[in-house]
């Protein structure tokens, strides 16, 4: 698994990652190591109901694999 630099002049370790997700969905990881931030960004609005029920294999699938491609332990949690 390969992971695209987002800013190696200020923070060398820092990464991201899109994948699409159903229903014209995409996400994006990104890890920024020298803050050990996490985020994540929709393409679109964050979905809920029906659209998010959906879509939420898709989207553990993508968190666990990007998780995995991360040289650092992430606790997940989820409720």
């Amino acid at each position: 698994m390969q992971h695209r630099k987002l800013n190696p002049s200020n923070s060398p370790f820092a990464c991201s990652k899109t994948y699409s997700l159903k229903k014209g969905l995409s996400i994006r990881f990104s890890f920024d190591a020298a803050s050990k931030q996490i985020s994540c960004d929709w393409s679109t609005e964050v979905p809920m109901g029906k659209k998010l029920r959906e879509i939420w294999p898709a989207y553990l699938a993508a968190r666990d694999d990007f998780f995995t491609g991360l040289d650092v332990s992430v606790l997940v949690l989820d409720l």
